[in-house]
């Protein structure tokens, strides 16, 4: 036997899952080589970037030769002259260094004295630093390297390049911090600034190096070192001034001290204006701030580190397999939830990362892994589900329903047959469209002219007719009713009829699965069969729960899994809570033998031996215990439990055991007694009195036929019915019963003492039962009384009943016979009374009388004291049927 869990299967190959496993992974593969992510992580780096808060440095200052500075000095380019008298009123401020983000690519030759000035300035401040740049020839064929004219580059405390980089989409997101023409010769300005303030080591430049050998063509630009640029939103910008304010001593020496100085153009149209991702059509970035953001970023280490491709394949390719194996375990609903919060998570964790860390892994990958999971998952259990529900639709088309109809000519035969000996049918008629005709009873078939219509009732005088399909075919259907139509039948009537027709009445449309796409065909067709199963599985339910026995089903460890309320009621545990297990139920009952219930369920549950035994519940009611295993479908057994209820079986067996005994003595010893005085008559023994022989076989005689009186009356009152009961005046009853006994009474001298009331006292019930009740208690009265006393009689109403009260005085009953006093064949056992015993039917019948009267019968007494017997019985009251109340 294989005990292990099914749950165990999980751990072992599951080809479906490493199927989707690697379809997710080659199509991520594919997406990410192919670069068709790379714009969806773009979006999203450039989202992240405008949500960035990095304030801008506060040691920078920008000099833009703004709209204002050309208005005041004049249009571009400006006299160089201009350019030594700010550098030489920066340099009595003090700055650190000062970036001349202006090309001097050609002396002045205009103004000689100019470029002279301007280089002397250059060389005296010390701290002043020029771009160069690369440029094609005039002619386009070739690339040049653009340096400042040697009178400013041999005084200029640093050259370098000014470049940016662009992506495919225009947009500038990173920087080579160093390049040139065959080699990366010229580090970026910023370097060089950074480097002279001892800021940086030129040997540990931050930044993804080139893949490609240097080749030293000087056709081809060699860059190194690329770096992503961190943005920040557009209010995070950078102390700027305008050039003409500081050439004409507007701006304090204070603002200048100790900054790092970037001069540039900042109008409209002169200089780069350069797309980054935290532009908007307003606002775009202008060359100088581009040079000052990325010497912020190297000096405060915040360059964007990007995840290498080895490590960007290794985690997408290792998330998107983690995916895709936890989708496999969850439900569709957990699925799309995990979907979801995946998605969320993934990118928003790249945000976080790009913010805080300064790392950038890109999520769309991962997303998209997310995304196929849940695609192909859901595809991948569509598909099962699909083929699920055709697997068992067609289990469910060969299996036969417990309570499937009849749906032939012989069904429908069979049930108007049926039909036609319980509702006023005077015969019925069937015409088959091959016209095959079918009848019985008293039918006639030039009565019938018209055709029926198809599922539909239609009735004309006494024939009702109908159009119903049997075994594919049209079946015309006639009724011919003895009084009336098929209209005037009850409800009860009308639904034996509506069960009939019902599997001939075809499927509705609405019901058919006409859906063209599967899987909602499918669903259609197992809709329809689950509804079966449900009426099935209800039919099963009700049945088991309606039935008279108690019923209870438990598997094979002996859990309780059903019990129906007769059951609960039966064991005791209707309002109780119990531990589930059948042997805490069962051991609430007491086995009649001398056996143990668990004794029984060991071989019960072991060996699948069946049960029957007897038991006695907590209301000493009698039950036949049965049980017995039951084998479905799978492995999985279950047990049965039948309690019946045999009480009732037990008490005519009691009943029937008394009545043998009261037979075998008290019929049997008068005839004993007869035949005794027969055989000594013979032998001559009464030869001297035979009138005293005669005497005691009159006796004896009359005895038996008093024990044989009490058996029919007795048996009479247990066999009425409130149907023949009819109103009974009780004055009568009671002056009848006294008339009985009157002669009885006067021989032994005893008087009645009558308290009769006035008043009119009705009841509905059976008069000479009551009556010969009455008199049973006044010949008790008389047979227990001494002679020469007084019975007392007293009828009257009370509390809405009628109250008769019989009173002696005589030997009295004691408390122990008082108990049992109106059981069948019950006499007294002790005291006067026993020595006066009769067959024990007299009390027995005033008790099952009363009771068929829902009345009631008590008494009191005390030996010596005499005994008072009452009976009390409901009045009649008017229309009302108080026997239903």
């Amino acid at each position: 036997m294989n005990w292990q869990p099914k749950t165990i299967q999980i751990f072992r190959v599951n080809f479906p899952r490493l199927g989707v496993a690697a379809i997710i992974v080659l199509c991520i593969a594919g997406l990410s080589s192919s670069g068709w992510l790379k714009p969806f992580d773009l979006l999203l780096y450039d989202w992240g970037q405008k949500l960035a808060n990095r304030p801008a440095s506060e040691n920078v200052l920008i000099i833009g030769i703004d709209d204002a500075s050309l208005a005041e000095i004049g249009r571009w380019p400006w006299s160089r002259d201009y350019h030594a008298r700010l550098l030489e009123k920066l340099h009595r401020a003090s700055p650190k260094a000062i970036v001349l983000d202006i090309i001097f690519a050609e002396p002045d030759l205009q103004n000689p004295q100019s470029d002279q000035q301007l280089a002397d300035t250059i060389g005296n401040t010390g701290n002043i630093f020029l771009p160069v740049y690369i440029s094609q020839s005039l002619n386009g064929k070739q690339l040049l390297e653009v340096s400042p004219i040697s009178q400013f580059a041999s005084r200029a405390a640093g050259l370098g390049h000014v470049h940016y980089e662009n992506d495919e989409d225009g947009v500038c997101r990173s920087v080579y911090l160093k390049e040139g023409l065959g080699e990366p010769s010229w580090p970026h300005i910023a370097v060089e600034v950074a480097a002279f303030l001892g800021q940086i080591n030129l040997d540990q430049l931050p930044g993804e190096r080139r893949l490609e050998q240097i080749t030293l063509n000087t056709l081809k630009v060699q860059r190194d070192y690329r770096n992503q640029i961190p943005f920040s939103g557009a209010n995070q910008r950078f102390v700027s001034v305008s050039y003409v304010d500081v050439l004409n001593g507007k701006i304090s020496d204070e603002l200048i001290k100790n900054k790092v100085i970037f001069v540039g153009a900042t109008a409209a149209g002169l200089g780069d204006r350069v797309v980054t991702p935290t532009s908007s059509e307003e606002v775009t970035l202008n060359g100088v701030e581009l040079n000052a953001t990325i010497y912020q970023a190297l000096v405060q280490h915040q360059f964007i580190h990007v995840i290498s491709t080895k490590g960007y394949w290794l985690f997408t390719l290792l998330a998107s397999l983690s995916i895709t194996l936890i989708s496999a375990f969850l439900a569709p609903r957990a699925l799309m939830l995990f979907l979801l919060l995946g998605i969320g998570v993934t990118n928003a964790s790249a945000l976080a990362a790009l913010n805080t860390l300064g790392f950038w892994i890109p999520p769309t990958g991962v997303s998209i892994a997310f995304l196929l999971s849940y695609l192909l998952w859901s595809l991948l259990r569509l598909q099962q589900a699909l083929a699920y529900f055709r697997r068992e639709l067609k289990q469910l088309a060969q299996e036969k329903s417990i309570i499937e109809q009849p749906q032939n000519s012989v069904g429908l035969y069979s049930g108007l047959e049926f039909l036609s000996s319980i509702i006023p049918l005077k015969g019925w008629l069937v015409k088959s469209a091959a016209g095959e005709v079918k009848s019985q009873g008293e039918v006639s078939s030039t009565a019938v002219v018209e055709e029926p219509r198809l599922h539909i009732w239609k009735h004309s005088g006494s024939i009702s007719s109908i159009q119903i399909e049997c075994e594919d075919k049209p079946y015309n259907l006639y009724l011919f009713w003895e009084k009336g139509s098929g209209q005037m039948l009850s409800e009860a009537e009308l639904g034996m009829l509506a069960a009939l027709i019902a599997p001939f009445m075809g499927r509705a449309p609405t019901d058919l699965p006409t859906a063209p796409e599967a899987i909602t065909a499918a669903i259609l067709q197992l809709n329809q069969a689950n509804s079966s199963f449900r009426e099935v599985s209800h039919f099963a339910q009700h049945s088991l729960a309606s039935m008279v026995d108690g019923v209870a089903i438990t598997d094979k460890s002996g859990r309780l899994l059903f019990e129906n309320e007769v059951f609960k009621k039966l064991v005791g545990t209707s309002d109780q809570h119990f531990s589930g297990q059948i042997l805490e139920l069962l051991e609430r009952l007491t086995l009649v033998m001398d056996e143990s219930w668990q004794q029984e369920l060991v071989a019960l549950y072991k060996t699948g031996k069946p049960v029957q035994s007897e038991a006695v519940n907590f209301e000493q009611r009698h039950l036949l215990c049965q049980a017995h295993t039951l084998s479905g479908d799978s492995d999985e057994q279950f047990v049965i439990f039948v309690l019946t209820d045999i009480s009732i079986l037990k008490e005519y067996e009691r009943a029937r055991d008394e009545t043998l005994n009261f037979l075998s003595h008290d019929l049997r010893s008068p005839l004993v007694s007869i035949l005794a005085i027969i055989e000594l008559a013979r032998n001559r023994k009464w030869k001297e009195n035979p009138d005293a022989m005669l005497d005691e076989i009159e006796k004896y005689a009359d005895k038996n036929l008093k024990v044989a009186d009490n058996f029919l009356h007795y048996a009479r009152a247990e066999a009425s019915n409130e149907v023949n009961f009819e109103l009974t005046d009780l004055h009568r009853v009671v002056s009848g019963a006294i008339d009985e006994v009157f002669r009885q009474a006067e021989f032994r001298g005893i008087t009645f003492h009558q308290a009769i009331c006035d008043e009119d006292i009705w009841i509905m019930g059976q008069g000479d039962l009551l009556e010969r009740a009455v008199t049973n208690l006044l010949s008790n009265a008389i047979k227990f009384s001494q002679p020469e006393s007084t019975i007392f009689i007293e009828l009257k109403v009370e509390n809405g009943r009628a109250i008769c009260q019989v009173r002696d005085q005589g030997v009295g009953i004691t408390a122990e016979d008082i108990k049992n006093i109106f059981e069948r064949f019950k006499r007294a056992s002790s005291g006067a009374a026993k020595e006066r015993l009769g067959a024990g039917l007299g009390l027995r019948f005033v008790d099952v009388v009363m009771r068929r009267h829902k009345g009631s019968i008590a008494v009191t007494s005390e030996p010596g004291q005499g005994a008072t017997f009452t009976i009390s019985l409901p009045l009649y009251v008017g229309d009302a049927d108080f026997f239903h109340q």
